[in-house]
Order: structure tokens, then sequence, then C-alpha cells
């Protein structure tokens, strides 16, 4: 009987020890795709910036070389404050990300239409889509989700990122994500016109 005990007690042990083991396991994956996800976003948006910051300095030079046309420097100047809110925007939404991802707690109240926005934003907003050929439907109902809203905007982040790698292969397509309220429940559904899992994969 005490032989037994002592072997109940080294597989409780083991188990423990294996919990531990996958826990940090899962922790270490957890974290590695939160990586590739920022290496994403940042290349993205990266491009953004950049398609930003062009005609900004096209129009500083022009307007430079002609000082003396005042109607030209007050349109570049234009461009420059329109150009820098809209790349201040996309960073202040890329470090939101980062920082709340190391605080993010198990409990929220997450709005639906504004974690959908904000996700779309850390990836370089709308404009990004079009200039892939990506065509953005959105319909979302002013509702809550009961979670914590960084872990929403992830979900929505994670299947535009793979909705946009599909669609660019062929060119270009739709993305549509819509929302609804029923019974209690908020349904999300993200779809897009790529060409869809290999049938041989399907399953």
């Amino acid at each position: 009987e005490l032989d037994r005990l002592n072997e109940l007690e080294h597989l409780l042990e083991h188990f423990e020890q294996v919990e531990g083991e996958l826990a940090s396991i899962r922790d270490g994956l957890t974290r590695a795709h939160r990586l590739t996800m920022l290496g994403t976003m940042a290349s993205i948006i990266a491009h953004e910036v950049n398609n930003l910051l062009t005609p900004v300095i096209s129009y500083a030079q022009l307007a430079l070389q002609n000082p003396e046309d005042h109607a030209l420097a007050q349109k570049a100047l234009q461009r420059v404050v329109d150009n820098a809110r809209k790349a201040t925007s996309i960073s202040e939404s890329m470090l939101s990300f980062v920082r709340d991802g190391r605080v993010a707690s198990a409990a929220g109240d997450a709005p639906l239409a504004g974690c959908v926005e904000q996700a779309l934003q850390c990836l370089g907003g709308k404009g990004a889509l079009n200039r892939d050929h990506i065509r953005l439907t959105l319909d979302l109902p002013q509702v809550s989700v009961a979670m914590p809203a960084l872990h929403l905007q992830q979900v929505v982040m994670n299947l535009v990122l793979n909705a946009r790698k599909a669609m660019k292969q062929q060119g270009g397509g739709v993305l549509t994500i819509r929302g609804r309220a029923h019974g209690g429940r908020v349904y999300l559904a993200v779809a897009d016109t790529g060409p869809g899992v290999p049938h041989a994969i399907r399953d």
C-alpha cells in the first residue's frame, strides 16, 4: 500500500513538472507568434510611412525651388501637416498595440467596431489595402464583447493579414468584415476572395 502511495506521489510530481513545461512552451510560442506579427506589421507600416513621406518631400522640394509661389508653399505645408497626422496615427496605433500587449488582462469590455478599426489602423489603414487592390467592406454593429480589446484586435489582425497575403498572390480581391449581435452573443465573420485552402489539405 505504501509503495502505491509513493508511486502515485511520483506520478503527480511528474504530471506537475510536465504541466509546467507545457505552460512554458505555450508562453514561448505566444511570444514568438507576437514577434512574427509585429515583424509583418513593421514591414507594412514602413511601406505606408514611405508612401506618406514621398509626396511630402516632393512638394517641399518644389516649394523650395519656387520661393515666390506662396500658393505652392501653402499647399506643401498642408500636405506636410495632413500626411504627418496620418503617419502619427499609424505609429500611435502600433505603439498602443505593443504597450497593451505587455499588460493585457484576462477581462475587459471590447467595442467590436472600434477594435476592428484599430486593428486595420495598425496595419496601415484602408489605404494600405487599396494599394494592394483589396476592397474593404465593413458592416459592424455598435456592440461590445466581454474580453480584452487587445485580444480581439489580435484575432482580427491575424485574419486580415492572412486574407491580405492570400489575395495579394492573385492581384487583389474583396475583404469583408461583418458582425452581428444575436441571443446575447456577438458574431464576427471575416471573409476574403482569395484562393482558399487547397482541396488536398482542406480536411
